[in-house]
């Protein structure tokens, strides 16, 4: 189960951030997350 989902635009994050309790966050951030020590 995810705890939380990427979205490929801001635009597209803050859609599914109102439709979800689910976080959102841009695959960015995901990705800096995922890379920093």
């Amino acid at each position: 189960m995810n705890d939380r989902h990427g979205a490929q635009s801001f635009s597209c994050q803050t859609h599914l951030a109102g439709a979800n309790r689910t976080p959102v966050r841009h695959w960015i951030e995901i990705v800096d997350e995922a890379l920093t020590p």
